[in-house]
């Protein structure tokens, strides 16, 4: 139907409180105007390229804010160097921690747990990223929830959404055109950071996720 609506443009740097919004998807769809007005201002590209092991391990040490050690008030990680916590690497001696060291296990602790190298050049990078701030199960889960969205609409194969991608989840993401379901993976994966942020209280935190996905 013919129906008149008005598409409201947000500008930079303000909130969703400022525009008197409600609820988690109008927020989402705020952030995500906010998002892509930042890369239009900074003129970053889709990241639809990087696929190599060292390319996105890159991108994700700089996002994790490099070799600076540091420690955040309300992050539970701990002291953290290139993105590796000591809680969630207790025996590591993170003030000491090289680069090499840390791509040793971004690579065998996230980037093949998620079986990177056998996903699609568009994937690889976001599903890997997921691992290390998510964790490797819920960057699984998200990509199994994705293949099962777009299974609804595309009539292809759906997956166990258990959290361990095997032959199965592998099979499946070849059925589908990878920029598709890159983009549902980084929708699903933005509308979970803006839950923790409004129903765990990490709101400080919720911009910085969102650069993310």
């Amino acid at each position: 139907m013919g129906r008149l609506h008005k598409v409201r443009n947000y500008p930079i740097n303000t909130t969703p409180i400022d525009y008197g919004l409600g609820g988690a998807t109008n927020i989402l769809g705020h952030l995500f105007q906010q998002a892509t007005a930042v890369q239009e201002l900074l003129r970053i590209p889709e990241e639809h390229e990087v696929v190599p092991f060292e390319d996105a391990v890159t991108r994700t040490l700089a996002l994790e804010g490099g070799g600076k050690l540091h420690k955040v008030n309300g992050d539970p990680g701990g002291l953290t160097k290139w993105g590796i916590s000591q809680r969630a690497f207790p025996g590591l001696d993170i003030a000491s921690l090289t680069e090499e060291t840390a791509k040793l296990i971004y690579r065998n602790n996230y980037w093949n747990k998620v079986k990177a190298d056998e996903l699609p050049d568009v994937l690889a990078s976001h599903v890997f990223d997921a691992a290390v701030n998510m964790g490797p199960n819920k960057a699984a889960r998200l990509l199994q929830q994705s293949i099962n969205l777009i299974a609804t609409t595309r009539g292809g194969p759906g997956v166990t959404v258990d959290g361990g991608i095997g032959p199965q989840t592998i099979s499946a993401v070849a059925a589908y055109k990878p920029e598709e379901l890159t983009t549902i993976f980084r929708h699903l994966r933005a509308s979970d950071y803006v839950r923790q942020a409004v129903e765990g209280g990490k709101g400080k935190f919720m911009f910085g996720w969102l650069n993310r996905a």
